[in-house]
């Protein structure tokens, strides 16, 4: 039987799997955008900023997986790792 808390180390798990999908989303948009050549100096200093603090939730959510786990052993060895976001 899974008790309540493994069950909400599971469900928080998920969530930062897709919170990271959604971060990956947006820091390779943001990449893309710093690339183009129109950009004005505000627009580009918006974009950086932008793009720092979604690597900033990134080191964020290492760090509460690295939580999760010591939380959870069973968590790590029943779930893949996935892909962070690095710069």
């Amino acid at each position: 039987m899974i008790s309540s808390g493994q069950m909400d180390v599971e469900m928080m798990c998920g969530l930062m799997h897709d919170i990271n999908d959604a971060l990956n989303v947006a820091v390779g948009n943001l990449d893309l955008a710093l690339e183009a050549s129109t950009l004005g100096r505000c627009n580009r200093l918006c974009l950086e900023e932008a793009l720092h603090s979604c690597l900033e939730i990134a080191e964020y959510m290492v760090r509460l997986r690295c939580e999760l786990r010591t939380y959870s052993p069973a968590v790590q060895a029943s779930r893949p790792t996935s892909s962070t976001i690095e710069n």
